[in-house]
């Protein structure tokens, strides 16, 4: 509240000192652009709040991930050592913590979205920055595409509908993993796209 007063003051006496008159409106627009600035200021610091958590827990989930490799329907997945490509701008980390749930079920599962999505993104990114080509990328990108929305399949047959243990839901555990899954999927679609208009 200190800061806002403050500009709002700075204003106030801009303007004496170099138009040498004050009026209602300079008090107005002086308050205002003070209001929004600090408004906006606080909205940005809690957002970047928001996202070092997010990150934070998303590395922490990682962390505790048991298996070295999983099954999918293509071949054999191994972990990497390290997730990079999944933290770079990546808006799927909050997806992928509100369905966590899926691992108390299924860690295999679990860990083989999130090495399909850290796969995909490699190739994305790497395109991107023309390292890989266009259209051998996208072939690659699209076969991961498919692999999560095969997912939606395997989740449903590894989960229950509801759990007793699990909270927070107005809905059912299958409609929150097909949602987010849906969501995931999505944002990979875009992803696709912008790729296939390079080509």
């Amino acid at each position: 509240m200190r800061e806002i007063f403050g500009g709002f003051f700075f204003l106030i006496i801009f303007n004496i000192v170099f138009y040498k008159k004050l009026n209602i409106v300079h008090i107005l627009l002086g308050l205002y652009f003070a209001v929004s600035f600090r408004t906006y200021f606080n909205g940005t610091q809690e957002d970047n709040k928001k996202h070092v958590y997010i990150r934070k827990k998303i590395a922490s989930i990682i962390s505790k991930f048991k298996l070295h490799s999983v099954n999918s329907s293509m071949m054999r997945l191994t972990v990497p050592k390290n997730f990079r490509y999944i933290f770079v701008k990546s808006d799927m980390l909050g997806e992928l913590i509100k369905i966590h749930f899926i691992k108390r079920f299924s860690e295999e599962i679990y860990v083989r979205l999130f090495i399909l999505i850290e796969l995909f993104l490699k190739i994305y990114y790497n395109v991107i920055i023309e390292k890989y080509a266009v259209t051998d990328a996208l072939d690659q990108m699209k076969m991961y595409y498919e692999e999560i929305e095969e997912l939606k399949g395997d989740i449903k047959l590894n989960i229950p509908i509801k759990s007793k243990h699990i909270k927070g839901f107005s809905t059912t555990l299958h409609n929150v993993s097909d949602s987010t899954i849906d969501s995931i999927l999505h944002n990979l679609k875009k992803k696709i796209n912008i790729i296939d208009s390079l080509k």
